[in-house]
Parts: structure tokens; C-alpha cells; sequence
């Protein structure tokens, strides 16, 4: 994963330490596997949506990993 994330990060102008690898995994895990697997990429473009527009990132992944696991 370190070969992708620290050039995207670079190109981004992001640090690597930024980025909650194992959370957004965790995240479109769930979601792959309760909702649907398209739905896992845009569920993660969501929360990068709602942390740029000032959200916790970790409350915004725990919110949707907790909707997605009660998804029926």
C-alpha cells in the first residue's frame, strides 16, 4: 500500500500520517459487503466531502461504518 499512498499523498499535498489507511478500509469494507461494493468508493468520497467541509474524519467514518452495519 506505501508504493500507492506516498505518491498519491505527495500529489496531493497530503502527509501520509493524514491518512486513516485502516479506517477507510474498515469503512468500505462494511460497506462492500452490507450495502453494495460501488457504494464503498463513494461512501469514502463522501466522508473526504464532509471532512473538507470541516468534519472529524474519524467521525465521519464511524458514523457511515455504523450505518452501513445496520443497513438493511
Amino acid at each position: 500500500m506505501g508504493t500507492w499512498i506516498a505518491p498519491a499523498t505527495e500529489a496531493l499535498g497530503l502527509s501520509q500520517e493524514e491518512v486513516p489507511v485502516d479506517d477507510l478500509l474498515t469503512l468500505t469494507a462494511v460497506i462492500a459487503r452490507r450495502v453494495d461494493c460501488p457504494m464503498a468508493p463513494v461512501s469514502a468520497f463522501l466522508v473526504g466531502l464532509a471532512v473538507g467541509r470541516g468534519a472529524d474524519p474519524q467521525e465521519a467514518m464511524k458514523k457511515l461504518t455504523g450505518l452501513a452495519q445496520d443497513f438493511t
